[in-house]
């Protein structure tokens, strides 16, 4: 067969088969045009999944001469040279949209100019366009759609069902009223609203009402020319998929999978094993550092340097989350027990380390209690090589504990105390007399709240009353009863004792007289190396011992050496695929997650009152305390309102 041209038919249909993916692509482009005229409410109505389109908008309009050129293809008034794909300020720019529909569609397009006497409108059915004509209507731009696809069979056939293709476009219509909350914007299908976002001040507003959450956090950060703004829920309420993670590149809704591996670094340690954040990305920087012109349905774009572009989303989550804004609004803002404020006042120590003492004393239940902690062990994770690592006391020093306990001995924290209320308290906890243990000496209740105290701490302004099962502590604030994870709780604080330790290089290493070597390919090698300054944070000490082989000088003295290379194998991989800025932290937070999990107090373990109160006073320490590592609640809380209502006091 000889080559020969493409009619203009076959043209256009191949152009709309790239373009127009499903109805709910159509509209998107429908949507950048009224928002590249300046339109400040859009309506939407559709009808059998999408085939059938009203879109109306009351921006600046098209002039009459403009109607025929917006129809044909590569026409438009948004660039007119090839460098200014480089500086766009527009949402359309490549003059196909409206061509490709309209070879596939009965279309029809009135508009009226807000400076013009006159409205004209401009009908193509599948390709054939009639004379433009006069009408009468507002300033602003309609276009009807009819008949979508209906000359293609083809890909009439590839549509899914009008639920699926309506949830399609409801999820654009979200994206769109996110990128612009200036603009009013409602979605109907036939009578039925589907959905109406009436314009916000801010993105935090848009956020809270596109994604239906009654308080959601923002938070940025900037490297270089790049900046990253994020909205973001608490940690506790999360989904199943990614789906309500957004991205938008200089407002561009899009899809990036190495950003959501930053939105995901950034929410290291407070998310569980499948669950995922709820927030929103927007991601600005200069338009040379971004190509927009990478995917016929412009979802996509290609950063110039991609890493600049993970760090700075992964650092502005990570600004927002360390400072936990959640706690502020999960725990009591101005309220304090007296008899946790006769504590402080005592300047009692709050020495529940994973590694004093006291909790040699502590004893144990003697039926079984299975730990209620859960980790993520995940195969090829560094993880893995401290699986073994556990701090257990042995059967002889457990008696000792228990006989330590059966004479009713104060812990060895409290030696120093003074105060009668302190003894007193210790002995009603040994005595099972909670309430009383509780209760402020007298004296107490004239003792004023410091302002400072109050505006940071949480947790340790709460009452406690006992504990529940030697696993959960059990507190209360002025309206809820909370019942905190004494294992989740200590694991945290653990957690971020040990990472400050090896910020401090406090960790024991291990020289090899004989280094460990083992093979590698070359590419990880390269990026093994390219982190080695990182990984002395680990007190691993790594040299090239060949082409294709690496070789370990030391090592952490608790880490088995046979598990080294699997785990820097995995830490290879993720260097050569995200880059080396955050690999060898995540991985430390790995290690550091395990060695926690070890090291503190364990479901089934007793505690004191003064030693809950303790741990109480540690968690204040560390904002995201109300996760533990591995991204489980520290804490669960039930209003008195309901438990009012369980016991039927209130209806």
């Amino acid at each position: 067969m000889r080559i020969q041209k493409l009619s203009h038919e076959v043209v256009d249909q191949i152009a709309a088969g790239e373009v127009l993916e499903r109805p709910a692509n159509m509209i998107k482009e429908f949507i950048e045009n009224s928002v590249d005229a300046g339109a400040t409410e859009i309506e939407v109505d559709i009808e059998g999944g999408g085939r059938q389109v009203v879109i109306r908008d009351n921006g600046g309009g098209i002039h009459k001469d403009d109607l025929p050129l917006a129809l044909q293809r590569h026409a438009t008034s948004k660039i007119s040279k090839s460098a200014d794909l480089w500086g766009l300020n527009t949402y359309g720019f490549r003059g196909e949209a409206l061509a490709s529909i309209s070879a596939v569609s009965d279309l029809k397009i009135s508009s009226k100019q807000k400076e013009a006497k006159k409205a004209f409108e401009l009908q193509c059915s599948f390709g054939k366009m009639s004379p433009v004509e006069e009408v009468s209507r507002e300033d602003g731009t309609t276009i009807f759609v009819r008949e979508l696809f209906s000359n293609v069979p083809a890909r009439l056939k590839f549509l899914k069902s009008d639920t699926a293709e309506t949830t399609a476009i409801k999820k654009m219509i979200k994206a769109f009223a996110l990128s612009f909350p200036h603009i009013s914007v409602r979605l109907r299908n036939g009578s039925k609203v589907l959905a109406y976002y009436p314009v916000s001040e801010n993105r935090l507003a848009r956020a809270q009402q596109v994604l239906e959450r009654k308080k959601m956090y923002e938070a940025t950060a900037e490297i270089g020319l790049m900046k990253a703004r994020v909205v973001f829920a608490p940690p506790n309420e999360v989904a199943r998929n990614s789906q309500n993670i957004w991205f938008f590149v200089q407002n561009r809704w899009i899809q990036d999978r190495s950003l959501q591996a930053a939105v995901l670094a950034g929410f290291e340690n407070t998310l569980m094993h499948g669950e995922y954040p709820i927030c929103a990305v927007w991601v600005d920087c200069d338009p040379q550092e971004v190509d927009v012109n990478v995917h016929p349905t412009k979802s996509q774009v290609k950063f110039r340097d991609g890493r600049t572009a993970f760090k700075v989303v992964r650092e502005a989550i990570l600004n927002g989350v360390a400072k936990a804004p959640w706690l502020a609004d999960m725990l009591p803002q101005v309220e304090m027990k007296q008899n946790n404020l006769v504590m402080q006042k005592q300047e009692v120590k709050p020495s529940l380390s994973f590694n004093e003492k006291e909790l040699e004393r502590t004893q144990y239940q003697t039926k079984s209690i299975a730990s209620a902690s859960t980790e993520k062990n995940s195969e090829g994770s560094i993880m893995d090589i401290l699986s073994s690592y556990a701090t257990k006391a042995p059967s002889s020093a457990r008696e000792n504990r228990l006989a330590s306990n059966n004479e009713n001995k104060q812990p060895s924290h409290l030696e120093n105390t003074t105060e009668n209320y302190v003894s007193e308290t210790q002995m009603q906890a040994r005595q099972g007399n909670v309430s009383s243990s509780v209760n402020p000496p007298p004296g107490a209740q004239n003792e004023e709240v410091p302002a400072d105290f109050e505006n940071q701490h949480y947790w340790s302004r709460l009452q406690v009353l006992g504990q529940a099962n030697n696993c959960y502590i059990v507190a209360q604030s002025s309206h809820s009863l909370i019942l905190v994870d004494q294992h989740a709780a200590h694991e945290r604080v653990a957690f971020e004792k040990i990472l400050h330790a090896w910020e401090g290089e406090g960790i024991d290493i291990q020289s090899y007289l004989i280094p460990l070597s083992f093979s590698m390919e070359e590419e990880e090698v390269e990026a093994i190396l390219s982190v080695s300054e990182d990984l002395k944070k680990l007190g691993l000490s790594v040299e090239r011992s060949g082409p294709e082989e690496v070789a370990i000088v030391a090592a952490p003295s608790f880490l088995k050496e046979k598990a080294i290379p699997k785990a820097l194998r995995s830490l290879a991989s993720e260097v050569i695929q995200n880059g080396s800025g955050t690999a060898v932290e995540r991985k430390l937070k790995d290690i550091a997650a395990t060695m926690a999990c070890h090291s503190v107090v364990r479901a089934g373990q007793a505690l004191s009152i003064e030693e809950m109160k303790a741990l109480l006073v540690q968690m204040d320490e560390h904002p995201l305390s109300s996760f533990c590592p591995h991204g489980r609640p520290v804490f669960v809380e039930y209003p008195f309102q309901k438990v009012d209502r369980d016991f039927g006091r209130i209806v």
